[in-house]
């Protein structure tokens, strides 16, 4: 029985791993090139997405492979929008940005 399973547990895991792709990068201010935090990046059409964190760095696990439009939203900085982003199987997509402070009305 234990040859059997092995063999069929290490082909799930090998199948299940190249299934998904992420996107990961880091944000910063366009002027002063410090990291931003709690800038939220959003994949629209989707329930994906995350915040970054202290040090500008942002990661969205489990992406499915696909075209993507990307939203990148926080207070006091220019939104910015993001289309046609390529996400891959078992890959990570690095797009790191530079926002502009702008003025909220």
């Amino acid at each position: 029985m234990k040859k059997i399973v092995m063999p069929v547990l290490v082909l799930i895991l090998f199948l299940w791993a190249g299934e998904y792709g992420r996107i990961q990068g880091r944000i910063t201010d366009i002027d002063t090139n410090e990291p931003l935090e709690g800038v939220n990046v959003i994949i629209k059409g989707t329930d994906l997405g995350t915040t970054t964190g202290r040090d500008g760095f942002y990661l969205v696990l489990y992406v499915p492979p696909g075209r993507y439009s990307l939203k990148i939203s926080s207070v006091n900085y220019k939104e910015v929008l993001i289309d046609n982003l390529i996400v891959n199987a078992d890959q990570t997509t690095k797009l790191d940005l530079k926002l502009k402070e702008t003025v909220i009305t």
